[in-house]
């Protein structure tokens, strides 16, 4: 098990052009183009929840704050989902202070929550 993961939406409405499977091989070879799979497992779930603004993300990690973005284009947020990889990687117990390097993802978060027993 990696030390992060990061969830997409099985059910979520990916419109006419893209699919579950799909956006998940496509995030897989963007993750591993980037050196960033030693550091995130990817996974599926059901539902986040956030089906009114399809396609739904969400980045965990062990004592890190956990971040759901949603609104996701597959073919427009692509570079910004790993620019925020990089990002959360980087934040003190994942808890991302400063946005701007998320592109526009900064735009589509839909929550944050702190790591469990975090000051």
């Amino acid at each position: 098990m990696k030390p992060n993961k990061i969830t997409i939406c099985s059910t979520c409405d990916y419109g006419v052009n893209h699919s579950v499977d799909g956006f998940l091989k496509q995030l897989r070879n963007s993750i591993n183009a980037s050196k960033l799979s030693d550091h995130f497992d990817i996974e599926t779930v059901e539902c986040l929840g956030a089906c009114e603004t399809p396609v739904t993300i969400a980045f965990q990690g062990k004592d890190k704050a956990c971040f759901v973005f949603s609104g996701i284009d597959p073919d427009k947020d692509m570079k910004d989902i790993i620019a925020t990889s990089e990002t959360y990687l980087k934040a003190p117990k994942g808890w991302i202070e400063d946005a701007r390097s998320c592109g526009r993802l900064r735009e589509l978060l839909r929550s944050r929550v702190p790591a469990f027993g975090s000051d």
